[in-house]
């Protein structure tokens, strides 16, 4: 025994949990149920029960109770989710199905759906005796596979095989002790994750009976209730209802569980096992000394005094000699207290009944519940006491109201949970609350995006809707439950997905039908290409939102501005800045997006100012694209983006970087001011409509096969403008102050040579990305050329080669780092992001 244990020494959190049981099928349906008084039994019909086979004969005797807890559903199963063939989905008893189901949910429950980050899982569960099989025993006469039956029906393989179905390499161990098996498997998966033999565990049971929809014949001294009540500890308990259920948590060691930051929803102490032996009236009696021992084991083991327990979950089956029994036990163990009656004791078998291999987690989840909501629900029924029970003489209990259960700041709520198995194996868990989470800072991005997924449409649809409505009523923190959805759960094909700054919007999207966007694709883990912008797209308050809100963007924004000398980005560029509104609201838009009728601020279209701020707004925001996780296969550069898409390759050096665009955008400022135009139409087009002379002083800027940009003096540029007008050819005049990539700039190529061969360290690539001068990749020859650059500067954009270079690489998603979409327009095939 440890009795030297201190907080936190080898203490398990419990990080996830799931469970069917009769009246719910979620833990939050469970608690509003346990927490308001909810009786969970089914009362049978004259039909119900001739069409489970009961003879009229057997449901008309007065003895015969016609109600039970039963599941809404036991023949529902996604066999395709799980990988079942229709043959083995019809074959596999229901409690194997169910139990698979609520462990993938505790799973998610944890965020840990997704194998990435998770470890290694131990399963650690038990069944009942497989009622199914026994009703299709011809099975065997019809020569069915007798393994598969196996597989499918005996308990042994209830572990194994969610191991096998889940890709779970932890020990698997199918725990069998009766009533008290799920509480053993925590036990067990508490001991296997402290001796480090996995680093995460699901631990549970089911049991579900066939037929479910029966009821059964009361016999005197039997172990069920003669009317279909559960009345633990109450003067008239006179027996349990046997009932069906499965309940699952997920646990994992505490020190991992908070560093990891997951959500802890209560810790396990300690726990204890062991057996009655043969000092009992028989096999099936309990036994006090038995339980005595096992209770004071997990109270030694916690280093807890039974003084500071201030609720236990017992056994309580209302038989009329089993609880006066574990009540003397847990009086026993508790030892001399100067106190009495100040522990509640309760149970959960009044409401759901007795859920057989299922009950001890399912008692433990009331705990945890309890725990959360700071709130014990009431013993349903409970209106005096079992004249066999001491109750002023102990240190217990037992009221039919809730009690008010808060936290405290001096020291942490404590409760102990019983479980019995028939044959005498005992399980005693010692539960504390959770930790408090550590302080963090306030959530530094406003915007998040939550995706969903699904293996068809309406589940993906279904799942919006639960998602929906969980955060209408949730506290949760959008920024958490963000990261959850993307980082804890696994991705199918059928995505949708919304962004919101708030979990009131993030609601009203999830709730609408065309609320979310969505795609289906059967691509995990799809390559990530960079697509960055030029300039000529730029407009005032750009960026100034990422600026003012993430503090990852503004260090890298502010990093580039010492370099260039200046302490505000409005030095720079009113592009960091938020934009003036004006009276004409109608307009405010279009002025923001750059697209209002009047003249550009100069700063959006002066070289000396534009290009370096478009670097560094475009640098900053692929730099915190890279720290979230998204690292580019491959990037491809528009004009100016080439200079980022180097920078971020290893070509260039930050400093040399800006220095470079900032020495380049002064020799283009020294040259006469010309225009750009893109136009929506292929070069042979062009020639046709501007003929030779039209086109004799412009050049092709950019070309992207179905669009080009001209660039040129501004008299040609309006006069190719006019004549294209008058063809009814769309083309926009770009917001530039000199004609980028024509032979207006080729006076300054050797001086700009020159600098770079003096002043900059150019070296090769290590991210691949695409050459805009030749539309293939860069290589290092190319690149580490002083006069590429000069030629970058007068000679076309081969956009258009170099995209359909990126659009080759299979599996391929683009991020565009700019202003607006340039891929769909340039090329309708390119994937974005």
């Amino acid at each position: 025994m440890d009795h030297g244990h201190s907080p936190g020494d080898n203490d398990i959190a419990i990080i996830g949990m799931a469970g069917r049981f009769p009246g719910a099928t979620d833990i939050g349906t469970f608690w509003r149920n346990i927490s308001t008084g909810v009786e969970s039994f089914t009362r049978f019909s004259d039909e119900d029960l001739t069409g489970a086979g009961v003879d009229p004969a057997t449901f008309q005797q007065p003895n015969y109770v016609r109600s039970r807890p039963i599941l809404d559903d036991i023949r529902g199963f996604d066999a395709g989710f799980f990988g079942y063939n229709p043959r083995e989905a019809t074959l596999a008893d229901p409690q194997q199905r169910i139990f698979l189901e609520c462990v993938w949910e505790a799973l998610e429950s944890a965020g840990y759906a997704a194998p990435q980050g998770r470890g290694s899982v131990g399963v650690f569960a038990g069944m009942n005796i497989s009622g199914y099989l026994l009703t299709r025993l011809r099975a065997f006469e019809m020569g069915i596979d007798t393994s598969a039956l196996m597989i499918g029906n005996d308990k042994d393989s209830l572990a194994t095989n969610v191991s096998f179905r889940l890709d779970l390499n932890g020990p698997s161990v199918s725990v069998q002790t009766f009533c008290s098996t799920s509480l053993v498997a925590v036990h067990l998966a508490s001991e296997s994750l402290r001796r480090g033999e996995c680093d995460m565990a699901l631990a549970g049971g089911v049991s579900v009976r066939i037929p479910d929809r029966i009821g059964y014949l009361w016999e005197e001294g039997g172990q069920e209730s003669p009317d279909g009540h559960v009345r633990t500890f109450d003067a008239e308990g006179r027996g349990s209802m046997f009932g069906d259920g499965a309940a699952v948590v997920t646990l994992k060691r505490l020190s991992d569980a908070v560093k990891d930051r997951d959500t802890v929803l209560a810790v396990i102490r300690a726990s204890a096992i062991n057996n009655d032996g043969a000092m009992k009236f028989s096999y099936l009696a309990p036994s006090i000394d038995g339980q005595r021992r096992c209770v004071s084991a997990a109270l030694a083991r916690a280093g807890v005094d039974p003084a500071d327990v201030s609720y236990v979950e017992a056994h309580g089956t209302a038989t009329e000699v089993g609880d006066p029994m574990e009540v003397a036990a847990l009086t026993r163990a508790f030892g001399a207290t100067e106190r009495r009656q100040y522990c509640v004791l309760g149970s959960i078998k009044p409401n759901v009944g007795h859920l057989d291999r299922a009950s001890g987690v399912t008692g433990l989840i009331k705990v945890v519940q309890s725990l959360r909501h700071e709130l014990i629900p009431g013993t349903l029924h409970y209106r005096s006491p079992n004249p066999e029970i001491d109750f002023e003489a102990s240190p217990f209990r037992v009221t039919a109201e809730p009690t008010p259960w808060p936290r405290t700041g001096d020291r942490p709520r404590i409760a102990g949970i019983s479980s019995l198995g028939m044959g005498g194996t005992n399980a005693h868990a010692i539960i504390t609350e959770a930790p408090q989470p550590a302080e963090r800072p306030a959530r530094p991005r406003r915007w998040q995006i939550l995706p969903v997924s699904a293996r068809s449409a309406a589940a993906a649809e279904r799942s919006c809707a639960r998602l929906a409505e969980h955060l209408e009523s949730s506290a949760d923190d959008l920024g958490d439950v963000a990261y959850t959805l993307q980082a804890g759960r696994k991705v199918f094909n059928h995505r949708k997905v919304v962004v919101a700054d708030s979990t009131g919007q993030a609601a009203a999207l999830l709730a609408d039908p065309a609320g979310p966007l969505g795609r289906t694709d059967a691509t995990v883990g799809r390559q990530v290409g960079f697509l960055i912008a030029g300039v000529g797209e730029q407009y005032p308050g750009m960026v100034a939102g990422l600026y003012a809100e993430d503090p990852g963007f503004r260090a890298d924004v502010d990093e580039c501005l010492a370099v260039l000398g200046l302490t505000e980005p409005g030095q720079l560029s009113d592009v960091f800045t938020p934009a003036e509104r004006t009276s004409d609201g109608a307009g405010d838009l279009a002025r923001l997006m750059g697209r209002a009728c009047g003249q550009a601020p100069r700063s959006m279209t002066e070289a000396h100012l534009v290009q370096p701020a478009v670097f560094v707004a475009e640098y900053a925001l692929a730099r915190r694209l890279m720290r979230w996780g998204l690292r580019p296969e491959v990037m491809i550069g528009y004009s100016l983006g080439e200079y980022v898409a180097a920078c971020l390759a290893g070509v260039l050096s930050l400093p040399d970087a800006l220095r470079l665009v900032a020495y380049r955008a002064k020799l283009i400022t020294s040259q006469p001011e010309g225009a750009m135009l893109a136009v929506s139409a292929n070069e042979r087009r062009l020639t046709a409509v501007l003929g030779e002379e039209g086109s004799r002083d412009l050049d092709v800027a950019v070309r992207t096969g179905s669009q080009v940009v001209l660039a040129g003096p501004v008299a040609a540029v309006e006069a190719a403008a006019a004549r294209l007008l008058e063809a009814k050819i769309g083309h926009r005049r770009l917001e530039t102050t000199h004609a980028f990539h024509s032979r207006m700039l080729a006076p300054v190529a050797g001086e700009l040579t020159t600098w770079i061969a003096d002043n900059i360290t150019l070296r090769p690539p290590s991210l691949p990305y695409l050459s805009n001068v030749t539309g293939a990749p860069a290589t290092e020859e190319l690149v580490t050329d002083p006069g590429y650059w000069a030629r970058h500067m007068c000679e076309t954009v081969e956009f258009g080669a170099g995209l359909d270079h990126v659009l080759g690489i299979p599996e391929l998603a683009l991020a565009e780092i700019g202003p607006r979409p340039v891929a769909g327009r340039a090329d309708p095939r390119a994937p974005g992001l």
